[in-house]
């Protein structure tokens, strides 16, 4: 066997093995996206995910996918592809309660020029994460938005069921008693009962 044939043999393999890692990861990623396409609605995406690898591992995966479409604002280059595994992405990462996510996720509800969808999942997840230190900034945000954009103030309220807050009850409250479309301030009304419902008896 010739020098040159064992250098050659050994670069290749060398290379085969270098490359493995990220030929894992792009699987992983590969997975993770089938999953997130084919699971909407569906109450054991949490438990899918954790079967194609650990925690921490898809946790990771799915930050690198949100960071990628974060950056790709709604313009004419944002595909409705990108948009979809953003929202799933965010969705993904607060059933996994992913502290690590919390400062992104955030910067995608805080977004104006995101859909009203996109952060409404935004708050749903950091609700997910750790309600009682993001009651705040959704509050922030419920204040933020024209009161005529009500299926977004809708959204908002109902990320902050669990947040086991009387001060948010209150203002809840207040805020559906000014509303005068009775079809929007019954929904209103029910996601007030059903913070209270969670809070319990005082």
């Amino acid at each position: 066997m010739s020098i040159l044939f064992v250098l050659i043999a050994g670069f290749c393999f060398s290379s085969n093995a270098a490359a493995q890692p990220s030929r894992t990861l792009e699987d992983l990623e590969r997975r993770i996206t089938l999953v997130l396409l084919e699971t909407e609605g569906v109450s054991n995406r949490r438990q899918e995910l954790l079967k194609l690898a650990a925690r921490e591992e898809v946790a990771a995966v799915l930050l690198r996918m949100l960071e990628r479409t974060r950056s790709e604002r709604r313009n004419d280059n944002d595909s409705t592809f990108n948009s979809a595994i953003r929202s799933k992405s965010i969705s993904a990462l607060g059933e996994l309660g992913e502290v690590r996510a919390a400062p992104l996720i955030q910067s995608v509800l805080n977004d104006r020029t995101q859909h009203g969808n996109v952060r409404t999942r935004a708050a749903k997840a950091l609700a997910q994460i750790d309600v009682s230190r993001h009651k705040g900034d959704i509050l922030r945000v419920f204040d933020e938005v024209p009161a005529n954009d009500w299926i977004f103030r809708l959204g908002l309220a109902r990320a902050l069921v669990n947040a086991n807050d009387r001060a948010v009850i209150a203002k809840m409250e207040a805020w559906t008693r000014g509303e005068a479309n009775m079809k929007v301030r019954r929904m209103f009304e029910k996601v007030v009962d059903d913070m209270k419902r969670q809070l319990g008896p005082p």
